[in-house]
């Protein structure tokens, strides 16, 4: 669109290359029933799409600014019909990437079908969970304009229920609750994105530096609030999760035994505390300050990880012997949730 400045770099444009020649090989590929190759060139292909809105977003991200004081229409051109628009191909990418590997486990492997198909709506409900906490949290001021995905995967399991032929079974609920999940995470996305487009702007003429700094450089005020907010978020986010699926597990395990996780609302609780009086035990008790830091929380934290692996082992116990599940995909689904909880903290 524009020659100087590049809202849309170079890589914007060598991904959508690439991703067009990937997908013209996945054509072929999947044609001729070569499942594998077409799983990796599928996955390839997603990969090209996450490039692509990557560097749509930071394109943005240096010279929003600019657009925003000289060309605004074009600035929400860019969000609504460039980022949204690759968030669609995306995600659909995604949930087809998704859909080669359920095809691959079925027919190449032993794998039964229900269990393909676990599999792959969980690593999707992950995915989920993933994208919602990193939009909100981490990279609000890259991606604060993109609502486009959760539309995307309402719109495919919706056609995914309303063609089962099993109503009733345990894939149909996972789907509906798959479902559910994701239109109460667009409602709030929205929410958000609204009251953040009223109270938090992302560009005012105060906290730019100059006409060509603009979009590159934030004020050090700005980037310390915005981290404090992405870590209390992120962490008090983290501590619900953990302690619904826990009430969750110890219900279907009927186990008493099974951990309560509530310390990670303890861990973060004393986080607030140090970074709150910080400064009071810098100047009065120093000492103190790493006795929390080594002690306190490095406990907290260590308590927190064991009670937490401790329900993921639970969580597979559930599927194994509860909803008969058999592994590879017991084991690939609690190391996909160990690995999402690792991602997120």
């Amino acid at each position: 669109m524009y020659t100087t400045p590049a809202v849309l770099p170079y890589g914007f444009h060598v991904s959508m290359i690439i991703n067009f020649c990937l997908n013209t090989a996945w054509l072929f590929l999947f044609d001729r029933e070569l499942l594998l190759p077409a799983l990796i060139i599928s996955a390839l292909m997603t990969f090209t799409d996450y490039m692509v809105l990557f560097f749509s977003c930071h394109g943005l991200k240096v010279y929003g600014a600019w657009l925003n004081k000289y060309h605004t229409i074009d600035l929400w051109l860019i969000r609504i019909l460039v980022q949204n628009g690759m968030a669609v191909y995306a995600t659909w990418g995604t949930i087809t990437t998704l859909l080669n590997l359920t095809i691959y486990l079925q027919y190449q492997t032993t794998t039964p079908r229900c269990d393909c198909a676990t599999l792959s709506l969980l690593l999707l409900l992950m995915e989920l969970l993933a994208w919602f906490l990193l939009e909100n949290f981490y990279l609000d001021e890259h991606v604060r304009y993109i609502v486009t995905i959760y539309p995307v995967v309402i719109l495919w399991l919706t056609g995914t229920l309303t063609n089962s032929a099993s109503p009733a079974s345990h894939m149909y609920i996972f789907a509906a609750f798959i479902l559910g999940v994701a239109c109460i995470m667009f409602v709030i996305r929205i929410t958000l994105v609204i009251w953040r487009h009223r109270k938090r702007p992302l560009y005012s003429d105060s906290g730019l530096w100059s006409d060509t700094m603009a979009g590159s450089r934030m004020p050090l005020r700005s980037v310390e609030s915005s981290n404090h907010v992405a870590i209390h978020g992120v962490s008090i986010a983290l501590a619900v999760i953990a302690q619904v699926c826990s009430e969750i597990f110890r219900y279907l395990a009927t186990d008493p035994n099974v951990p309560n996780v509530l310390s990670f609302c303890m861990l973060y609780m004393s986080y607030c505390n140090l970074n709150k009086h910080r400064s009071w035990l810098l100047i009065n008790n120093p000492s103190e300050t790493w006795w929390i830091r080594y002690l306190t929380q490095n406990g907290l934290a260590l308590f927190a990880w064991w009670a937490l692996l401790e329900a993921v082992v639970c969580f597979g116990i559930v599927l194994k012997y509860k909803a008969g599940l058999q592994d590879p995909a017991v084991s690939t689904a609690v190391l996909t949730v160990i690995f999402f909880f690792m991602l997120t903290w």
